[in-house]
């Protein structure tokens, strides 16, 4: 039995968790030799053996792997376990490591030179955009590859900036491929690999995105890292589980000082005061804590190019009235609503507007109309 076949059947057999496998691998160092050692009658405790022989001799289950074998191969899902050369380095040094992962990309980039991971809240305020937006613009000279969680707010902004940046960009999943969550980055998620990026779970593709799921996520973001950095967050909030994990973990963690009045801030704040976390405002003080040298090959994003003359019309519509409704636009532009909407959509995208509110924008990007 190979290696990923051996580990789906001991994933799968009902009765048998987490800390009895880590039991297992501590004494028979991989699945397969778990295998063997059931073969050999020398699997402990005989009674959690029993059931993984049961598995082997069941015909549901065997066809549940050669199904879960045969559709990663059919849809091009990469596939790798902890004993894999190509599991993430940083990652196999954490006690918990996940024995699985998938990924979508066709070659997997975890192992890239500087990883920064980058968390907070889904309900990211204006100051924490702005100083992210800053703080990753000035990160594109270090060259690192980000990672998040695809969540709403600051993972979807850093994901984002990454993109703008070309900077390489790893979502972490907590649910299958099959249910891409929130359902509004979509589409971001399929960016994300055309861009020299990835998606990656611990999860099958068919299971769903669950409360418990999260936390479990967050120890992989962690640990996926050199650098943690937490933008916005309550003291309770989703991004401190992680930064605490990466504490734990011996990583470096930073915290994004922000107003002392706001709610938002008491998470960073917190770590701050605890000594948990570096204070950070800028790239440079990421750089600092890591050591890191600037690269002055790195190319900074050059001004947008309007790519139709739809495009053209609405963007010095921008530049003539600043924050613009989507009724000013269309009727400054002479544009139909329903193909302004569809070029204010990839202008979104692209990062070259932004929605402030309802259906007002204003550019985010220097414009060259020449």
């Amino acid at each position: 039995m190979e290696g990923l076949e051996a580990l789906l059947t001991l994933l799968l057999t009902p009765g048998v968790g987490d800390e009895t496998l880590r039991k297992w691998w501590a004494v028979h160092r991989t699945p397969r030799g778990v295998m063997k050692a059931i073969q050999e009658g020398k699997l402990r405790p005989a009674a959690k053996a029993a059931l993984v022989q049961q598995g082997i001799n069941n015909p549901d289950l065997r066809k549940k792997v050669e199904r879960i074998l045969a559709d990663l191969h059919r849809r091009q899902y990469g596939a790798v376990t902890l004993w894999d050369d190509a599991y993430p380095f940083r990652l196999r040094e954490i006690p918990d490591a996940p024995f699985l992962l998938f990924h979508r990309a066709e070659c997997p980039i975890w192992d890239f030179g500087r990883v920064v991971a980058v968390v907070g809240s889904r309900r990211a305020t204006d100051y924490g955009r702005r100083m992210l937006a800053r703080i990753m613009e000035d990160l594109a000279t270090y060259q690192p590859l980000i990672v998040s969680g695809l969540a709403y707010g600051v993972d979807t902004w850093a994901h984002t900036l990454a993109i703008e940046h070309g900077l390489p960009t790893i979502a972490v999943l907590g649910y299958g491929f099959d249910h891409i969550y929130p359902p509004g980055n979509r589409r971001l998620a399929e960016e994300m690999p055309r861009h020299g990026g990835d998606l990656v779970t611990e999860f099958f593709p068919w299971q769903g995105p669950e409360r418990y799921h999260f936390p479990q996520r967050n120890r992989i973001i962690a640990g996926l890292a050199d650098f943690v950095l937490v933008v916005e967050s309550e003291v309770r909030g989703g991004a401190m589980i992680t930064a605490r994990q990466a504490f734990s973990y011996d990583r470096d963690v930073g915290a994004l000082v922000g107003p002392a009045d706001a709610v938002m801030s008491t998470g960073p704040h917190h770590l701050i005061k605890t000594q948990m976390a570096h204070l950070i405002t800028s790239a440079d003080d990421i750089a600092s804590v890591m050591g890191w040298e600037k690269d002055h090959n790195a190319v900074r994003r050059p001004p947008y190019r309007p790519e139709s003359p739809a495009e053209t019309a609405i963007l010095r519509a921008l530049i003539r009235k600043g924050n613009i409704s989507m009724d000013e636009i269309a009727e400054n532009t002479g544009l139909p609503l329903s193909e302004l909407s569809a070029v204010m959509l990839n202008l979104e995208f692209q990062r070259v507007v932004e929605n402030v509110r309802g259906q007002t924008y204003r550019l985010i990007a220097q414009i060259d109309l020449t």
